[in-house]
């Protein structure tokens, strides 16, 4: 019973009668930033690319996904990478990509891969943003509470609930996880640090993004779990739901 409600309130807030379709989506913005500023190439302390959405449909999300990334290229521009440059004492080059992973009716999902080089060293860190279609939040970002109806619209200005439910969010996520790790063997941590990583260095309410069929795929950084690589545990909404 419980799991038909939450469907319910999910169907509530994004449940669209338009087409199945995704939006349309440009070619991505591309750009290439140097510091010092006017250096060239060979001469930059820091070399910056970056590949961000584009989206120039009228709709609401479209019109969400323009002003998101339209700010975060500004902040490229004007903070990130003159602070970044301003802080090497080696030369550095980062290369910051993306790729769709979800694109339908209800959701427009993006997966980020910053990787930054220096002298010998690789490093790398994953993001996402996960947009609603529909309801309330259309154009918005959502979190794990938003996605699992745990947040509605009136309790945008609750932040008393807002904490509660994320940290309840949160919890079960990483409930799930821990037991997904060790049920397929993929960490070689023992329990209690398997459990630190997972309660300081995982965060599930941002740290996932939604495949093609809606299902979020939770992300764990590079190094924390796997000595190299990030590692990727998706789970289903129905088995999340089951688990509230």
């Amino acid at each position: 019973m419980r799991k038909h409600v939450l469907w319910t309130m999910l169907l509530c807030m994004f449940l669209s009668v338009s087409s199945a379709e995704g939006i349309m989506l440009d070619a991505p913005r591309n750009g290439t930033l140097y510091y010092p500023e006017g250096a060239s190439g060979n001469e930059a302390m820091l070399v910056y690319s970056y590949q961000l959405p584009r989206a120039s449909g009228a709709d609401s999300c479209s019109e969400g996904i323009e002003a998101v990334y339209n700010l975060q290229e500004a902040e490229l521009i004007n903070f990130t990478v003159p602070v970044l440059g301003e802080s090497l004492t080696l030369p550095a080059s980062v290369q910051l990509t993306f790729e769709v992973t979800c694109n339908d009716s209800l959701f427009v999902s993006f997966h980020f891969i910053t990787k930054r080089v220096q002298a010998d060293q690789i490093s790398e860190i994953h993001s996402a943003h996960t947009f609603a279609r529909n309801g309330t939040k259309e154009g918005l970002i959502i979190t794990l509470p938003n996605l699992l109806g745990l947040l509605q619209h009136q309790d945008m200005n609750d932040s008393w609930l807002e904490t509660r439910q994320t940290e309840r969010a949160n919890a079960l996520i990483r409930h799930l996880v821990e037991q997904q790790l060790v049920k397929e063997g993929i960490s070689q941590l023992s329990a209690e640090a398997l459990h630190d990583v997972l309660n300081y260095d995982f965060f599930p309410e941002e740290d996932f993004f939604l495949d093609a069929d809606d299902n979020p795929v939770f992300f764990i950084q590079p190094g924390l779990v796997h000595p190299n690589d990030p590692v990727f545990i998706p789970l289903t909404m129905e088995s999340i739901l089951d688990a509230l």
